[in-house]
């Protein structure tokens, strides 16, 4: 992605370049870009088709080994009192791995754009533990 010369000289960027940057109005100018030549408030390598899975490789083996487990499991944690041993595997899980999808809806409602994806999914999956749908 090509810079203009105003961002190459590391002036914090208007909130009209941020806007059709980043595509999200809502978003407030927090700092000013980069040295490293980023052009508003984050880093547009994701954008360019780098990803970098190494940060969420944890939370991604660790939700799935307990998805697994849970799997594996379910007669005997179903079992259990009121399935406690179930949500006590499930529900961490579910937490880890949904965890940007939570606070996404969480941020949204507070902003008011209540019925977005985020909310939508945080919602169902909130129904489907209430009434005892685990997987």
């Amino acid at each position: 992605m090509t810079h203009s010369p105003r961002h190459q000289s590391h002036q914090a960027p208007s909130q009209d370049h941020v806007d059709a940057c980043c595509g999200e109005p809502s978003l407030p100018i927090s700092a000013p870009p980069a040295p490293a030549g980023g052009c508003c408030c984050h880093d547009h390598e994701q954008a360019a088709g780098v990803f970098n899975l190494r940060p969420a490789l944890t939370p991604i083996i660790i939700s799935a080994s307990l998805f697994l487990v849970g799997l594996i499991f379910h007669q005997p944690l179903s079992r259990t009192p009121f399935a406690i041993a179930a949500y006590a595997v499930l529900l961490p899980a579910y937490l880890i791995s949904g965890w940007g999808v939570l606070t996404a809806a969480g941020r949204n409602i507070v902003r008011g754009q209540i019925f977005d994806e985020n909310f939508l999914m945080t919602l169902a999956t909130l129904g489907a533990i209430a009434i005892q749908e685990l997987p």
